[in-house]
């Protein structure tokens, strides 16, 4: 169901009368991972195959409850960090801080998307525009934590899959920002689901904070896009892993 005229600018009203008195803010998320073991493919996976991702799944959800996503915003722009507060022990609990590792990421209300990411010690700086992100509006509302939220969906394409990420937005916070570098919506995202990844949720929030807020462009790594970074990292793997 799409949003109509009249609730749609309500919610830009009610977003225009909060940026006078919201400068800035942090906000805070915890994130409930996702099976990603593909049920339907399970007869054709080995059982040796099977063993490790159930494994690998265990350290990922154990690895989830001390990680958070800290999200720094002012009106213009914003900065999404992971903060690793988990001790790496085996190859497989490794692995699984880097799948919910996301890097850092800064977004401003032009579009302008760098994701920073590190990969066997190499750093880039992946360059993409949020607003290629076309949502669909909806009525449909929910509660996260004290905050009246709206839902919307969008569909984020990857090679040859699609994944469904549902976005709910709070009008009551008016920026345009959210996880993982989401946003250009009338509010800030506090809940984020994206199949096959994870739940981002939000867990505490504190508006206009006495501490000073900086927002930077990070600097730091090669610059590449999207589309070169998933290649480059394709490439690393595979000589990773034949010893190369």
């Amino acid at each position: 169901m799409k949003l109509n005229k009249l609730v749609l600018f309500s919610l830009l009203l009610l977003s225009f009368y909060g940026h006078a008195q919201l400068n800035n803010g942090v906000a805070v998320y915890n994130i409930e991972p996702i099976n990603f073991i593909f049920k339907k493919n399970q007869k054709m996976v080995s059982e040796n195959s099977k063993n490790l991702y159930e494994k690998l799944q265990k350290e990922i959800e154990k690895a989830s409850e001390k990680i958070n996503y800290k999200l720094t915003f002012d009106k213009k722009k914003s900065f999404f960090k992971t903060n690793n507060n988990y001790l790496e022990g085996n190859s497989i609990a490794k692995i699984s801080t880097r799948v919910l590792d996301k890097g850092n990421i800064y977004n401003n209300i032009n579009g302008t998307k760098i994701t920073q990411k590190d990969i066997y010690g190499n750093t880039f700086l992946i360059k993409s525009n949020s607003k290629d992100v076309k949502w669909t509006m909806s009525s449909e509302t929910k509660k996260v934590g004290e905050f009246k939220c709206y839902k919307a969906t969008t569909i984020k394409k990857i090679k040859t899959f699609n994944r469904k990420v549902t976005a709910w937005y709070s009008p009551e916070i008016p920026v345009q920002f959210g996880p993982l570098g989401y946003g250009n919506l009338p509010g800030l995202i506090l809940k984020l689901e994206i199949e096959r990844d994870g739940i981002y949720k939000l867990k505490e929030i504190t508006l206009n904070p006495k501490i000073k807020i900086i927002i930077k462009e990070p600097q730091k790594g090669e610059k590449v896009t999207e589309e070169e970074f998933i290649n480059i990292s394709k490439e690393m793997y595979l000589r990773k892993k034949n010893g190369l």
